[in-house]
């Protein structure tokens, strides 16, 4: 065995020594996420606050709504927030 496969082979062994699975942090489970409600789109479903994007977004298509409960939120040069405040 050369000096070269002798260090690649110590530096091995040092590597996999190191590491260990104690180390490892383990931190809380995330928390339960909201699920939805039954019957939130039976009124229609919420309406999109921006005017100049309202149109793009139906307030119901199928099954689906926008949120009732939810707040929209738009972005850029004619709407309330700027790309700089995101």
């Amino acid at each position: 065995m050369t000096l070269r496969a002798a260090l690649i082979w110590a530096g091995i062994g040092l590597l996999s020594s190191s590491c260990s699975k104690k180390d490892e942090l383990k931190g809380d489970a995330p928390p339960p996420f909201a699920s939805s409600k039954p019957g939130a789109c039976s009124g229609g479903g919420g309406s999109v606050s921006d005017a100049a994007s309202a149109a793009y977004f139906p307030r119901q298509a199928g099954d689906y709504c926008i949120d009732p409960n939810g707040e929209t939120r738009s972005y850029g040069e004619s709407a309330k927030g700027t790309l700089e405040t995101v």
